[in-house]
């Protein structure tokens, strides 16, 4: 029976195609989980399947081709290994000195690396959190090539350490670069590591890039230390920007686009949408709506048919109307970070407590179904998920969990 079962598990992790779950965010960056399953009844406890202690860091684990991928530091040196998805058992690790001293502000997150690893045709990327990118073969774990900021360029990163994960937009590899004082976004041919463009700009801050298609051209979206920018992303010329300045200059959010408007917020922000105006050098982002009962800080909504959810810093998971802004309700108890994963008709809202909560998709009010316990550590790293299978980083450990049909 037990072979039968570890079979169909196989079968079930190999139905999601190569990549299904290759980067920060899901496979489309934005926090959605496409069509994987989730249990019509959930139990009061997921049955664990293996539990690996891997290293500390914040970086989410991601899915390609049966292969788990993680990016973790052991002492001082950063390291990415390969998983068996099903058993944890390891397939091959690159690793390589990364000394790193901590803000005496954030000892507490260790550190890192707080930057998911993105997966892309064979290729396994990777941003350390001292400024270094790196390219490995996903078969393997031999390197590529390689970009050390902070000995090429004097760039070590934002103060708290490299929290962006690298954006791969046809064939470049994306990353914001720089220090506290200023900084490009970069893109790299992703083959061989070659610069393509560089975009100056203020600072890096802790938000990840996305692409956008708008007003005729396909833009590289990213909010750095007090800008939200757009830049051109076959030239990386700046196409225009707009001042959002927060606090302790930590903008996290990764913006996320809905149609003609994108929408960021930031601590103690109110939750904006931005519309383009204007073409060519005229071009400018104006603020379509503005709304003060969604303030978050560092985690990332998720925009689901028209409605978007999101943490406020009060704890409380909150539902706008994406188009203007109204507040449709708030809910439910959670605490300082939360990474939302939308799966069907339902989020499933991690916190950094380890709880899991499954909410539905609801435009009415706050539907709790599910909440279970899935560590007794901290978990600030975004959830992975595949059919049958969900799993959790926490400090320093990786867990898998069985995901019942």
């Amino acid at each position: 029976m037990r072979g039968l079962t570890f079979i169909l598990l196989l079968i079930l992790l190999g139905s999601a195609a190569a990549g299904e779950w290759s980067q920060w965010r899901g496979p489309r960056r934005d926090g959605h989980a496409g069509d994987i399953p989730l249990p019509q009844h959930w139990p009061k406890q997921l049955r664990e399947v293996f539990r690996l202690e891997v290293g500390e860091g914040h970086a989410a684990p991601v899915l390609a081709e049966n292969r788990l991928l993680l990016f973790t530091r052991v002492g001082e040196e950063e390291v990415v290994k390969a998983l068996d998805a099903a058993t944890g058992k390891e397939i091959w690790r690159h690793s390589y000195k990364a000394p790193y001293t901590m803000d005496p502000a954030a000892t507490g997150h260790g550190k890192g690396p707080k930057a998911t690893p993105t997966v892309h045709e064979g290729k396994v990327y990777v941003f350390g959190m001292s400024a270094v990118l790196s390219c490995l073969d996903a078969g393997s774990g031999k390197l590529v090539w390689r970009h050390d900021f902070l000995k090429e360029l004097e760039a070590p990163g934002p103060q708290f350490g490299t929290a962006a994960s690298p954006l791969i937009d046809g064939d470049k590899v994306i990353v914001p670069v720089g220090s506290t004082k200023d900084g490009w976004i970069m893109a790299f041919d992703r083959n061989t590591g070659t610069l393509v463009w560089r975009c100056p700009c203020d600072g890096p801050a802790y938000s990840s890039p996305i692409a956008w298609e708008r007003q005729g051209t396909r833009q590289i979206v990213l909010l750095t230390r007090n800008l939200l920018i757009g830049v051109d992303a076959s030239k990386g010329t700046l196409l225009w920007q707009v001042k959002f300045h927060t606090a302790y200059e930590q903008n996290c959010l990764t913006p996320v686009a809905d149609r003609d408007q994108l929408i960021i917020s930031g601590y103690g922000r109110p939750t904006v949408a931005y519309k383009l105006a204007g073409q060519g050098k005229s071009l400018r982002a104006q603020e379509a709506w503005s709304s003060d009962r969604l303030k978050m800080y560092m985690s990332s909504p998720v925009l689901v048919d028209g409605l978007l959810f999101g943490l406020d810093q009060t704890g409380k998971l909150v539902c706008l109307d994406a188009r203007t802004g109204a507040q449709r309700w708030s809910g439910g108890e959670f605490g300082e970070y939360m990474s939302i994963t939308r799966c069907g008709k339902h989020l499933l809202c991690l916190d950094e407590r380890a709880n899991l909560c499954v909410v539905a998709v609801s435009s009415e009010g706050y539907e709790e179904s599910a909440r279970l316990r899935v560590s007794e550590e901290p978990v600030w790293a975004h959830l992975g998920l595949a059919p049958g299978r969900l799993y959790v980083k926490d400090r320093t450990r990786l867990l898998a969990f069985e995901l019942p049909r």
